[in-house]
């Protein structure tokens, strides 16, 4: 998969905040308060962190299930050469 070029990132970034910001601005263009129209955003919000700490246990399972799996696919389709770099100054073995 090639990697977007740079004006059709920001396209697809600018097309996701607008999306995200639908919701408050038509609330907005009703006649709400702008407590009211962010609110089911902030209501979303809490329930995913909700969910997320309930689920705590399972979601690591299953990003330690993913990882690993996804490091083996991404290592066949195409291998690097990474060498590590030393920032800092070896000291020398007395």
């Amino acid at each position: 998969m090639d990697v977007p070029s740079s004006k059709r990132l920001s396209a697809y970034f600018a097309c996701g905040v607008l999306i995200a910001l639908l919701e408050p601005l038509i609330l907005l263009a009703m006649g709400d308060d702008i407590a009211g129209a962010l609110w089911p955003m902030a209501n979303r919000s809490l329930e995913w962190t909700l969910f997320l700490r309930e689920w705590r246990t399972e979601i690591f399972a299953l990003v330690v299930i993913a990882v690993p799996f996804a490091s083996t696919s991404q290592s066949s389709v195409k291998s690097y050469n990474i060498t590590p770099v030393c920032i800092f100054k070896p000291e020398p073995i007395s």
